[in-house]
């Protein structure tokens, strides 16, 4: 799991919350995913939401795999990258 230091919203963070909050709504639990500078905010509003967990690949075609993968084996749960 990575670890994620929250610091609070401000108005550049909005529309990352907004799209965690769209992706929980449309029921994905599980995120598969590379963290990186560009895209840390977003996983910092996935965790200040709850309830989406996410799920370290090695590459961003190793969690497209996973997300499949989950789907596949599922049939219900949403795999999210």
């Amino acid at each position: 799991m990575y670890t994620i230091q929250w610091r609070g919203w401000n108005g550049k963070n909005e529309s990352n919350r907004s799209s965690s909050s769209s992706t929980k709504k449309e029921g994905v639990h599980i995120a598969f995913g590379v963290p990186g500078a560009a895209i840390n905010p977003m996983y910092a509003a996935m965790k200040a939401l709850g309830g989406i967990e996410h799920v370290l690949a090695r590459h961003v075609e190793g969690a497209s795999h996973m997300a499949e993968g989950l789907h596949a084996q599922s049939k219900i749960a949403l795999g999210y990258v």
